[in-house]
């Protein structure tokens, strides 16, 4: 029962990232890690302590790393955190 129910969150997790994803502002800003270098930001990494991007938040949610949903609303309410 516990597998079923989990399994229904996740697949109803990874549509919602889908979507959000699938957007030309996500796909330009939030969708993968930040490259400082490439982006010309050496001090990224002293600013931004815990690095989040909504590709790393489906890599994960695709392994099993989130145990609960809340777990992975933390990770993609960083993303937007780290924005400020």
């Amino acid at each position: 029962m516990r597998t079923a129910m989990m399994g229904d969150w996740t697949d109803r997790a990874r549509g919602a990232l889908e979507l959000g994803m699938s957007n030309d502002l996500a796909q330009a800003y939030f969708n993968d890690p930040v490259d400082p270098e490439a982006l010309g930001i050496p001090d990224y990494f002293e600013v931004i302590k815990k690095p989040m991007d909504l590709g790393t938040c489906m890599s994960k949610l695709r392994r099993g790393e989130y145990a609960k949903a809340s777990e992975l609303l933390k990770d993609v309410q960083l993303v937007w955190f780290n924005c400020k």
